[in-house]
C-alpha cells in the first residue's frame, strides 16, 4: 500500500513537472521528465519478466535519488543553484549503489534458495567496485553528452570529472568497509530485508508455478 501511493505521488510531480518545462519552452527538461516518469515502471517489468523481487524500501529510495537528481538537479536547476547539489549527489550516489550492490549479494549469499557462497571481504570489494565502476560510466556518458550535443554536463571539465569520481569512491569506501564490519560482526542490520525478499521470492516462485 506504501509503494502504490509513494509511486501515485511521485508519477504526478514528474507530470507536474513534465507540464511545467514544456509550458516553459524547456524541451530537454521536459525529456527528461519524461525519461524518469518511464524509468519508474522499470521495476515492475523487471519483476514479472524476470521472476524476481526486490525490497520496497530499496526500489522507493532510489526513486528519491532519481527525483534529487533529474527532477531538482536539472529541471529547477539545483546543478548551477547550489554550489554543493553535484558532490551531494555524486557522494549520495556512491553510497545508494555501493548499498545496492551490496544487500543484492548479501542476500543471495545468506538466502537458502541460492548456491552463492562468498567471503565477506569478496561480498564488501564487489559493493565498492560496483560503485566506482557505475560511476565512471556515468562521467563517460556526460563526456559524450556534451561532445555530441554540446551539453555541459561535466561543467568545469576535469576538474568537475575528478571531484565526482573521489566523492563517489568516498560514498563507496564508507559503505564497503561498514559492509565488511558488519559482516564480520555478525550484526542483524539487514535481517528484516533479508527475510522479506526470501518470503517474497518463495510467494512468487509458488504462485507462477501454481
Amino acid at each position: 500500500m506504501i509503494r502504490f501511493w509513494f509511486y501515485i505521488v511521485y508519477r504526478s510531480l514528474l507530470v507536474v513537472a513534465m507540464g511545467l518545462s514544456i509550458y516553459y519552452g524547456d524541451i530537454l527538461n521536459g525529456l527528461l521528465s519524461v525519461i524518469t516518469l518511464a524509468i519508474t515502471f522499470i521495476p515492475s517489468i523487471l519483476e514479472r519478466r524476470f521472476n524476481v523481487v526486490y525490497p520496497s524500501e530499496f526500489e522507493m529510495v532510489v526513486m528519491v535519488f532519481i527525483f534529487l537528481s533529474i527532477i531538482l538537479g536539472s529541471v529547477l536547476s539545483f546543478y548551477d543553484r547550489i554550489n554543493w547539489w553535484d558532490l551531494f549527489m555524486h557522494t549520495l550516489s556512491g553510497i545508494l549503489i555501493a548499498l545496492t550492490g551490496f544487500s543484492l549479494v548479501y542476500i543471495l549469499n545468506r538466502s537458502s534458495w541460492s548456491k552463492i557462497q562468498l567471503s565477506r571481504a569478496f561480498v564488501a570489494l564487489f559493493s565498492f567496485c560496483f560503485a566506482v565502476t557505475l560511476g565512471a560510466i556515468w562521467e563517460i556518458f556526460e563526456f559524450s553528452m556534451d561532445q555530441l550535443l554540446g551539453w555541459n554536463m561535466q561543467r568545469s571539465g576535469l576538474n568537475d570529472t575528478m571531484s565526482d569520481l573521489i566523492v563517489d569512491s568516498i560514498g563507496a569506501l564508507i559503505v564497503s568497509s561498514a559492509g565488511y564490519i558488519y559482516l564480520k560482526g555478525n550484526i542483524k542490520a539487514f535481517e528484516r530485508i533479508e527475510k522479506r525478499f526470501s518470503r517474497e521470492h518463495k510467494e512468487r516462485t509458488s504462485s507462477k508455478e501454481g
